[in-house]
């Protein structure tokens, strides 16, 4: 509903622009000026909610944590993954971590999809969307019914071609009005000469162009009474103007005033013209006629549109926040905000540690649908003569059918990540290998980009987008004013043997970027809004930031939210925090060049009410057996479990609500029905979803809008194996 938000935000200003002219402006008889004012204000309010000033609201830079982590000892072989340290893995849905010497995970947080079997329900925002369309047509209807009655009126009226406009005569009437450069005047009307002297002031000036532009913004504004005020002053400004030069014609004004008072009984006309009689306006005119003319001081009233321009400009950065704004007058500096946890869980076994040739760490590619689950592949390398997981290696495909992406130290400088993934476009033959480039840079004092250099190349054609797409970004970067940093950014084609091409000392590099042949797909939540987010730490605090359309950011940290921010999160942005989350990990078989195995690493997050968030969470996740014959079809699904709770919080007759299929349904409700434990919950019936995921092809079914009614209780999700480690929220 970005689009309301922004003509709400203009409508505003309208109105204080209108307000201005009424306090300021109305008594001054600088008429072309205040016609000026008027037009300005109508534009200008339109204008300054796609504006902003940056550097009034700090984006917060990206906020890194790093949690180590060594296995814990009763921790079986087959079920720990032995991957090469340090790994960076980034993603929106994969949060930044170090995995050393054993693991280093920290539990990814995910935004459901839209369920194919989602019923929709209307919503306020639609009703208000479907009030605000209806109100438009019938604006529209009313001003094509008056242009079309105009039209026959000149098309069936005896039209005398003059000088620079057209004299249309209208039978038995006295009449007088004019549009664009037809002047309209009535068989019986009074003093031809003044009336045509007048309304020649209108076409000349060309007052119907002003009249049709109002026009159009009552369609776009009709709900907005200013519109309708500002469209009557504007005309009323116009009878000045007109009145003003057709008086200079006459003896003296005190002779036009008469001349008004006597004719002040014309017929009505359409309000898309310039009546020469309206009795309504007829006080008004002749006290504005014989006013004393406006000293020359008086026109720097007009100047208050500066100040106003200002304080709104100021208003729409500090008191709207909002994805329209198209252009930042002055950009943001960057606040750097880092936040560190440390929490190391010894292991009494050595771990083991596979080739170092193998590649490091990664960037894990979201998803591209609007509210999806963003989990992807994260490819972990481990040691190629001995897998360890006892299940069948999947081929290295994602779910949208790309080969999966291996793991790169991740820079952490989202912003200019952001940008490079935006503007590198990269396309290649068949016999194109790829290749990494490296590239140099040094942050002037204002943290921006100066002195780039490559550092390795990769050819000419490659070289040149990296250092185009660097050059373009005019950004601050995260880091130290006069350091020196060196990204990579591969340029993947198919062939994995280009991640053994590490530039030079990786230490060196502050991380990099694979760039393919389609765009880079961010997460985006169900409102629009792109983002990332990442939780860690025994008891982790997830985090999101949210990135404005026009570049901004602003970080959320689910331990310091206020109730008002989580409903916002939620209103605005269309996010969640989740409550419980872990990472799930299967081998499977990546492409050329790369080796035998890589871990496919899936985020799973659970939503769920308190108090099942604690042990009934922990019980359910351990007790849930994956069916073994739909993990090999590699079909998930979502159950729908309800179950009583009695007086005492004992959980009693479980059974399937909605149905996932015969060996999900059975599994959910075993798992359910085991737990003996209490729930401190309102006695009754409740339902719970219970949702299998799949980490081999990123499958992470949503639970449908018509699971949740009342007695809902949330999404307990668990894919086909566990994880050393499970996350909730600090409660």
């Amino acid at each position: 509903m970005n689009w309301l938000y922004y003509l709400a935000e203009a409508n505003i200003y309208l109105g204080v622009f209108y307000l201005a002219y009424c306090l300021f402006l109305t008594k001054e008889t600088y008429y072309q000026l205040t016609r000026a004012y008027l037009l300005f204000a109508c534009v200008v309010s339109f204008i300054l909610p796609v504006l902003q000033i940056g550097a009034l609201k700090p984006v917060e830079a990206a906020v890194s944590t790093t949690i180590n982590y060594a296995a814990p000892s009763d921790t079986a072989p087959d079920e720990f993954i032995q991957p090469i340290g340090p790994v960076h893995i980034k993603s929106p849905a994969i949060p930044h971590a170090i995995i050393t010497q054993a693991v280093t995970t920290t539990p990814a947080v995910t935004t459901p999809k839209l369920a194919a079997v989602a019923v929709y329900h209307l919503t306020p925002q639609d009703y208000l969307m479907y009030a605000y369309l209806i109100g438009a047509g019938v604006v529209f209807l009313m001003l094509m019914i008056k242009l079309s009655a105009l039209f026959k009126l000149i098309r069936n009226a005896k039209k005398v071609d003059k000088d620079n406009y057209k004299l249309v005569y209208l039978p038995e009437t006295n009449a007088a009005f004019s549009f664009f450069n037809y002047l309209f005047i009535g068989a019986n009307a009074h003093g031809a000469d003044t009336i045509i002297r007048h309304e020649l002031v209108h076409i000349r000036q060309k007052h119907s162009a002003d009249i049709i532009f109002l026009e159009l913004l009552k369609i776009v504004s009709w709900f907005n009474p200013f519109t309708y005020l500002l469209q009557n002053s504007l005309k009323t400004v116009h009878e000045y103007i007109a009145d003003e030069q057709t008086a200079a014609y006459e003896a003296d004004a005190i002779a036009y005033s008469s001349f008004l008072v006597s004719n002040a009984y014309g017929a009505g006309n359409s309000s898309i013209t310039h009546s020469f009689f309206n009795y309504n306006l007829l006080k008004k005119r002749i006290i504005m006629l014989n006013q004393q003319r406006s000293g020359t001081l008086a026109r720097l009233k007009y100047l208050v549109t500066i100040p106003i321009c200002a304080i709104l400009l100021c208003a729409s950065t500090l008191a709207f926040s909002k994805t329209y704004a198209l252009l930042d007058l002055d950009p943001a500096k960057v606040n750097p905000v880092t936040k560190t946890t440390s929490n190391k869980l010894t292991h009494s076994r050595p771990a083991t540690i596979a080739s170092a040739e193998l590649p490091v760490a990664g960037e894990i590619k979201p998803s591209d649908t609007v509210g999806a689950n963003t989990d992807k592949v994260v490819p972990i390398p481990v040691d190629e003569t001995k897998p360890t997981t006892t299940d069948s290696p999947r081929v290295a495909i994602d779910a949208t059918g790309h080969l999966i992406l291996p793991a790169v130290n991740y820079s952490g400088y989202q912003l200019l990540d952001r940008h490079l993934y935006k503007n590198i476009h990269y396309s290649y033959g068949p016999d194109e290998k790829g290749g990494v480039v490296g590239v140099s840079f040094k942050l002037n004092n204002d943290r921006q980009i100066t002195d780039l250099k490559i550092e390795q190349s990769a050819g000419d054609k490659l070289n040149a987008l990296a250092l185009d797409a660097f050059k373009s970004y005019k950004g601050v970067v995260n880091d130290d004013a006069g350091k020196t940093l060196k990204m990579a950014i591969y340029f993947f084609a198919g062939d994995y043997s280009i991640f053994r091409e590490a530039p030079g000392n990786e230490v060196a590099y502050s991380g990099g970027l694979i760039i393919t042949n389609y765009p880079h797909k961010f997460a985006v939540t169900s409102k629009g809004y792109e983002y990332d987010e990442s939780s860690g730490g025994r008891e982790p605090v997830f985090k999101v930031v949210i990135y404005d359309k026009n570049g901004g950011s602003k970080w959320y940290f689910s331990d310091s939210v206020t109730p008002a921010d989580v409903l916002m999160l939620k209103d605005k942005y269309g996010y969640t925090f989740p409550t419980n989350s872990y990472l799930a990990m299967e081998s499977i078989t990546p492409g050329k060049g790369y080796g035998n195995y890589m871990i496919s690493g899936l985020g799973v997050n659970s939503y769920l009410d308190e108090p099942y968030t604690k042990t009934f969470y922990d019980h359910v996740y351990n007790e849930l057996q994956y069916p073994e014959k739909e993990k090999a079809e590699l079909k998930a699904s979502v159950v729908l479990v309800k179950f009583n709770v009695d007086d005492k919080g004992a959980i009693n007759n479980v059974a399937v609500a909605k149905t996932g299929g015969a060996n999900f349904d059975e599994a959910a409700v075993a798992a359910v029905k085991s737990f003996d434990g209490t729930i401190s919950d309102d006695a009754g019936q409740h339902t719970i979803a219970i949702v299998f995921c799949l980490a081999q092809n990123q499958s992470r079914p949503t639970v449908s809008d018509s699971f949740k009614k009342a007695g809902y209780v949330g999404e307990l999700a668990r894919a086909e194996k566990k994880s050393p480690f499970t996350f909730s929220k600090k409660q």
